[in-house]
């Protein structure tokens, strides 16, 4: 198994144009057509909301789901807030690069006798290893950042399928 972006165009995915316009897959047609709305500045276009999906892929980042990272407030594209770290959020170690998935949040419980203790919050797992991570309340213990959410914008996939 390898965690590889996701490439498949499917309805309610939201997908950021390079000239800013962002959009929002409403269903597919059988010619391989892809019907979108178009949010431009956030604010519906009901102007533009047709393209194909080969030019839509050279030139589109897929950066998030329908009321899983956005949501629709009269017609305007609102982002949902998340905390800093969330199950199912892919973390990348800037250092070296390997990659983070993160499978359990859990608030802290008890202090140390100084109170200023680190303590556990979650845990995250290395997607090449398996081997399993402990997050503190003060982060990974490494420099690192967001890249994805599992489901949203990353899965696994059998090797055998991966084209390098």
């Amino acid at each position: 198994m390898k965690l590889v972006a996701i490439k498949n165009i499917k309805p309610n995915q939201i997908y950021k144009h390079k000239n800013g316009n962002i959009y929002i897959i409403s269903y597919q047609t059988h010619y391989r057509y892809e019907i979108a709305d178009c949010y431009k500045n956030n604010i519906l276009d009901s102007e533009e909301n047709e393209f194909y999906s080969r030019e839509f892929a050279e030139d589109m980042e897929l950066i998030g789901f329908v009321n899983i990272t956005h949501k629709l407030e009269n017609k305007k594209l609102v982002e949902i807030p998340r905390e800093e770290f969330e199950v199912d959020d892919i973390i990348l170690n800037t250092k070296n690069n390997e990659k983070y998935f993160i499978t359990e949040i859990y608030e802290p419980v008890g202090t140390g006798f100084g109170g200023s203790i680190a303590r556990d919050i979650g845990i995250a797992i290395n997607v090449n290893t398996f081997e399993k991570i402990y997050i503190s309340e003060f982060g990974f213990g490494f420099p690192s950042k967001k890249i994805g959410i599992y489901g949203v914008t990353h899965e696994f996939l059998n090797s055998n399928l991966i084209k390098e």
